[in-house]
């Protein structure tokens, strides 16, 4: 008998599930999506703008098309798939007729997940739908109202619907309110099947993973759930934005609105779905107006994002009624009762305290100090007139358009706030470049959010430029808790370096540091070996790439001044063949020269950076007469360089990059004449050929 009543509640329960989503938030397929991207323009827009970037992350850059892996929300669902086996099981013991008629009862209703790989953007407006998977359950746990004691701020309002009423009696309260179920606990980790996978504690924890994740491809997922739970996170700052959320109030979201057997729906929710559906224009065009000032002053100073998501759930109850929590004194001192909860009403608004439009039936309120009042309720229908007892003030399109123009913008304040509090605050400094060694250290201020101290180890790459500011390559290294020490390099006193870590999306970067003296590494000759010589080879010119490519951020091609760079120690005699590496290329060198000329020079030099475009040289230099011995020098503007144009002795220079997604770019029209004035030495086309005895 106890198995069979067990059956019997929990296909029922599915059946009238099956019929309806009880009480969902706005629309988790666009609406919720759609305020997540608006969050993280306004935060991409906030770190760009020199004026209103974020002191914190004055030397971060974001890429949020980077790519991350993660497990995504696939197929939408009232329940979970543990839900439905546990029914399968009890049909199958109580009836033996197996999991078909389960099947078909609640149409296979239940959510799916699975590997994917999405943007940094598309997870984050991602986890704005999946936070409301699978709907049934979901929808108990996305209320918060800031009036209650801590603790008891969940949902307990019984929807005046006879089904709908007597179908949420049915289901057990989980009482657990949306921030707490959004948040998760400090330190709570746990996976379970009712457990919330992707809280704001666990996207903490993933970002801090992925952080001391050597191995890029688990750093990369790391990042994926992480923006995920930071999505999700963003629903619930959303939803606190929401009057009907923050209030108590029951909303099933039926097939047919407005009655009594399934009961109301909130029209604020409602209205915005539709609009989003119908309008996207007019959806977007609510986020251009301006957040409450008084609310944004006080988020601006808050730490944690539990203050922010309390602060605009206090801000919304207050200054906001839903269709059913309408209550107070009209003009003619009529007594207005809130639908619900009649003897726990809301205190503010109040009718009384609104101003009244006799001619449209319009209540507003003038919000703390913004200009433009917002309406709240209208009174207004076709029977005012006849019967006028029965007129109770409606939440009407027209409401909601102008609850929405300040609402939403709020709520895109304070989750621009929330991403900023999710990011931890990383910095890093060089401390030394000299005699071919650069160290240094990536530290991590800790805050209210990150309580500890994350010790970043992983890839660091070093940058390289010239005393004009010319790149003249990178090196990546490794870093250990925190810590980067790396030897062998070739630069030169006065050359600037900079060090940038890259994590899902995140570049951050130092400052630039002034190299000391480089130290060229020892070679040990053996007495047959050849005399050596340092050879240098710098190489400019003026051109143009024959396609652009997108890639790690960076918009690849143009017209610029470019050319290879290099510095090395190699055996020559009368000839020169050389095969190996020197600071960031591979080179081949073939040339015969003798006291006073180059006679012929061939060099094949391909670049080794390690996150960019590979590029492949090919050069033949001929006839480059010396200005002093071992000296071969050609500048643009021969008046002043007696060598005269490079295009005199360079016989073939061709290059091309290939970008790791297969994609390729030629140099073209190179120009060796081509100069932008006589001091300015980068801007113009030179050969520069040096070699001596070391």
């Amino acid at each position: 008998m106890k198995s069979s009543a067990i059956f019997s509640f929990a296909v029922t329960l599915l059946i009238g599930a099956s019929i309806i989503v009880f009480f969902t938030s706005y629309g988790n397929k666009k609406v919720h999506p759609g305020i997540n991207e608006m969050i993280v323009e306004s935060f991409i827009s906030k770190t760009k703008a020199p004026q209103t970037k974020i002191p914190e992350f004055k030397n971060y850059y974001f890429n949020l098309v980077q790519q991350c892996k993660g497990i995504a929300m696939t197929k939408s669902g009232l329940f979970q798939p543990d839900d439905v086996n546990w029914i399968n099981r009890e049909m199958e013991s109580t009836t033996g007729l197996g999991s078909v008629v389960v099947d078909l009862v609640t149409l296979k209703a239940t959510t799916e997940e699975g590997p994917a790989e999405k943007s940094v953007k598309e997870w984050i407006s991602h986890g704005g739908y999946s936070a409301d998977e699978p709907e049934l359950p979901a929808s108990l746990r996305h209320f918060y109202d800031p009036t209650k004691q801590e603790g008891i701020r969940y949902l307990t309002d019984i929807t005046n619907a006879k089904l709908m009423g007597t179908m949420q009696r049915m289901l057990k309260n989980p009482e657990m309110d949306g921030v707490e179920w959004a948040l998760g606990k400090p330190g709570d980790l746990s996976s379970g099947v009712q457990e919330h996978a992707y809280t704001w504690e666990k996207g903490k924890a993933w970002m801090k993973m992925a952080l001391q994740e050597k191995n890029e491809d688990k750093r990369n997922e790391h990042m994926g759930k992480a923006w995920r739970s930071l999505g999700e996170t963003l629903h619930m700052i959303a939803d606190n934005g929401c009057p009907p959320h923050v209030r108590n109030d029951a909303h099933p979201s039926p097939i047919c609105n407005y009655n009594i057997i399934f009961g109301n729906p909130d029209p604020y929710e409602e209205i915005i779905d539709i609009i989003r559906r119908d309008n996207p224009d007019d959806f977007v065009q609510y986020f251009t107006g301006a957040p409450d000032k008084i609310l944004s002053d006080q988020i601006k100073g808050m730490k944690t994002a539990r203050d922010i998501a309390h602060a605009l759930a206090v801000f919304t109850n207050t200054n906001f009624v839903t269709g059913e929590t309408i209550s107070g004194t009209d003009k003619k001192g009529n007594q207005w009762k809130q639908i619900i909860s009649q003897d726990d009403p809301y205190h503010s608004p109040l009718i009384q305290q609104m101003d009244y439009d006799g001619n449209s039936g319009i209540f507003s309120t003038l919000i703390n100090k913004n200009t433009e009042p917002v309406k709240q309720c209208c009174d207004k229908v076709y029977w005012v007139d006849l019967i006028p007892e029965i007129c109770y003030s409606y939440v009407t399109f027209e409401c909601v358009e102008s609850q929405a123009k300040l609402l939403l913008p709020t709520v895109v304040e304070a989750g621009r706030k929330v991403m900023e509090l999710f990011i931890p605050k990383l910095k890093i400094e060089i401390t030394s470049a000299e005699n071919g060694q650069v160290r240094g250290h990536i530290t991590h201020t800790t805050d209210l959010e990150y309580t500890s101290e994350i010790k970043y180890s992983g890839k660091v790459t070093l940058f390289f430029k010239d005393k004009n500011f010319k790149k003249k390559g990178e090196q990546v290294a490794e870093v250990k808790n925190g810590q980067f020490d790396v030897s062998g390099l070739v630069f030169e006193r006065g050359d600037m370096v900079n060090a940038r870590i890259d994590f899902g999306g995140i570049g951050v970067e130092s400052s630039g540091y002034k190299c000391g003296s480089t130290v060229l590494p020892e070679i040990k000759q053996k007495p047959d070996l050849k005399p050596y010589k340092e050879v240098t080879l710098s190489l400019n010119c003026y051109g143009h790439w024959n396609t652009t490519v997108d890639w790690n951020g960076v918009k690849w091609g143009g017209y610029l001044w470019y050319g290879p760079s290099f510095k090395m120690r190699i055996p020559v005699t009368d000839g020169l063949h050389y095969k190996g590496r020197a600071d960031w290329y591979n080179i081949e060198m073939d040339g015969e020269f003798n006291g006073n000329k180059i006679i012929r020079l061939h060099c094949k030099i391909v670049s080794i950076p390690e996150r960019e475009a590979i590029e492949n040289w090919d050069i033949i230099i001929e006839n480059l007469p010396a200005e002093s011995p071992g000296f071969y020098n050609a500048y643009a503007g021969s008046e002043v360089h007696p060598a005269g144009s490079p295009a005199k002795y360079i016989k073939k220079a061709t290059c091309e990059r290939s970008f790791p997604n297969g994609e390729r770019q030629q140099l073209l029209n190179i120009n060796w004449d081509e100069s932008e004035g006589l001091n300015a030495m980068d801007l113009r086309s030179f050969v520069f050929i040096k070699m001596v005895d070391p």
